[in-house]
């Protein structure tokens, strides 16, 4: 089944009481920035304003005809704790999301395809792993959160709210889709733990430290990653 990503407008009034100062909150969602204001009968006293860059690891640029161009944006990790399945087994998780943006004239369709197997991790022998793709959407606001919002891993991965390893989406032009990746690991990986989502020739790949896995395919078959 696709899944398809899109931007958001939201706005939120919060009003207070009569006999209370004329102050009203909004949050506002735009082009993967949150801004939250609050308003009184002076004007603008407070913004704060979140974006993802703080958040990501690696970022891709591939350039299309025109100059159109594609960007592939990897988080850092979050997580790190232990998650028990229904048949008692442990495993160690990390939260990770990617953004991707679409700015060429054209859709971009992704089918990503991972194995349900287990990965063994080279540079950590007889440590294996696999990988999915939680239902619940990830946004800009959850960034700073506990495991990027997903409090509840148990209820995430227990539940079946989760693929395992596969996820289709098209991404119509100049907008921009966002999804979360869960690592699962029978034991801990010593060290940095990274991760992030890259294209090649039609063939996408999900790295996982030095685990470069064969992904699935996407349509536009021009893209070339900026030097």
């Amino acid at each position: 089944m696709k899944r398809k990503f899109f931007q958001f407008l939201i706005l939120i009034p919060v009003l207070y009481a009569c006999g209370q100062e004329n102050t009203s909150k909004s949050v506002i969602i735009k082009n993967d920035v949150l801004i939250s204001n609050t308003i009184n009968n002076v004007g603008l006293q407070d913004s704060a304003v979140i974006t993802l860059e703080k958040y990501i690891d690696t970022k891709y640029q591939y350039f299309a005809v025109n100059n159109q161009r594609l960007t592939i944006e990897n988080s850092l990790p979050k997580g790190g704790l232990t998650y028990t399945d229904s048949s008692n087994t442990k495993y160690v998780y990390a939260i990770f999301w990617t953004r991707i943006k679409n700015e060429t004239t054209n859709p971009f369709e992704l089918s990503l395809d991972v194995s349900s197997e287990f990965f063994e991790l080279p540079s950590s022998p007889n440590n294996y792993f696999k990988i999915v793709f939680p239902l619940e959407k990830m946004t800009v606001d959850k960034a700073p959160l506990f495991n990027y919002g997903i409090a509840d891993i148990a209820a995430t991965l227990g539940g079946n709210l989760y693929n395992y390893g596969s996820l289709h989406s098209t991404i119509p032009p100049n907008e921009t889709a966002l999804f979360y990746v869960i690592t699962l690991f029978k034991k801990g990986v010593n060290g940095t733990m990274r991760a992030g989502l890259s294209l090649n020739n039609g063939k996408l790949y999900y790295r996982v430290n030095d685990k470069q896995i064969p992904s699935g395919q996407y349509n536009l078959k021009d893209l070339k990653l900026k030097n």
